[in-house]
Formats: structure tokens, C-alpha cells, sequence
């Protein structure tokens, strides 16, 4: 079995605070074992619907998701206080 990966990418949602400009961009990551599992997880069906979907190295990214697999969470774009997806 693969070993977990903390992967990111960069989204929408509209339950997002609005940027000053009105952006509703998300920074979303999420615990999985391959970029295939993410997209399952994200419930879409192509890698492009998930922009710069990639590993991080971030600490606390890896922390958070770790601590919860499977589970996506996002915060906006310009912060790093992120919440569960429901």
C-alpha cells in the first residue's frame, strides 16, 4: 500500500470569505495515497478540475491533513486558517 501524501491545489467555494476584490479563492488540501485518490475525494473527474494540484511540504499543512485522511480542508488564498470541507 502506498504511503499517505499531503496534496494541494488551488479552488473556489462559495462559502469563502471574499478577498477585498471579491475573489473567492481556496487553497485546499487533503491526505490521500495518489493524485487519483484526490480527484475521487474532490468527487471530480479529471486532474485539470484541480489547478496546481501537487505534494506539499508545508508543516502545518501536513500536520492538519494527517490528522484526518481523506478529509479536504481549504481556507483562503491569502490565509492559512483553514476549515473542514463539508
Amino acid at each position: 500500500m502506498k504511503p499517505l501524501k499531503v496534496f494541494s491545489w488551488q479552488s473556489f467555494r462559495a462559502e469563502c470569505p471574499p478577498a477585498p476584490n471579491g475573489n473567492l479563492q481556496t487553497r485546499e488540501i487533503v491526505a490521500a495515497r495518489s493524485k487519483a485518490e484526490v480527484i475521487r475525494i474532490a468527487d471530480k473527474k479529471y486532474t485539470y478540475e484541480l489547478f496546481n494540484l501537487g505534494e506539499t511540504g508545508n508543516s502545518l499543512e501536513l500536520e492538519l491533513a494527517l490528522s484526518k485522511p481523506g478529509v479536504i480542508f481549504w481556507t483562503p488564498i491569502n490565509d492559512r486558517d483553514y476549515t473542514e470541507a463539508k
